[in-house]
């Protein structure tokens, strides 16, 4: 109940009875006894008994309802981490597939760098005048005009291409086409 005075509000509650299930009686007084049909005096509990039981079963079914939920939100929650796992292994194999290629290009641009860094050295040591001639006489055999060059050979060396077989020698007035049809074995 509530009433108002001028300017303010005060709420007053009424006293609250009790339920049956509580302790009290419907009818607000005091526990009525009864007989049982064995004749033995009893106080009002059965209605109690009941109630209290009806609560008990009244809780185990609100608890055995909060479990089937909990399971139901448990089993959605599984759900929908099974279609977010599911939904990411095919991004998760691009994700990889573009891992592993980028290793491999990485590798490889390293590699083709190692290249053009030793081309580049190659490059400079072939601009300078001096290592070009030391590359064109111990490589190519190349020699000056006027000097004259000396071949020397160790013993482990093919002395049929040192020293030619006498017979097969050919005059040194023969022309060139002819000594190459012979070393060719064209001619005769």
């Amino acid at each position: 109940m509530t009433t108002r005075r001028a300017g303010t509000s005060t709420t007053r509650r009424a006293p609250r009875r009790q339920s049956p299930a509580r302790g009290g009686s419907k009818a607000g007084g005091s526990t009525k006894t009864a007989k049982t049909s064995k004749g033995v005096k009893t106080s009002g509990g059965g209605q109690r008994a009941r109630t209290a039981r009806s609560a008990t079963a009244t809780r185990a079914a609100r608890a055995q309802a909060r479990r089937r939920r909990r399971r139901r939100a448990a089993l959605a929650a599984l759900l929908v981490l099974g279609v977010l796992v599911a939904m990411s292994i095919g991004p998760l194999q691009t994700l990889l597939t573009a891992t592993e290629r980028v290793a491999v290009l990485t590798s490889s641009r390293d590699q083709l760098q190692a290249e053009v860094d030793r081309l580049e050295q190659r490059k400079d040591e072939l601009s300078d005048p001096e290592e070009l001639e030391i590359i064109a006489r111990s490589e190519l055999g190349l020699v000056k005009p006027g000097e004259e060059p000396y071949v020397v050979v160790g013993p482990e060396d093919d002395l049929d291409r040192v020293r030619p077989d006498e017979q097969g020698a050919a005059p040194a007035d023969e022309p060139w086409y002819r000594r190459l049809g012979r070393a060719l074995g064209l001619v005769e």
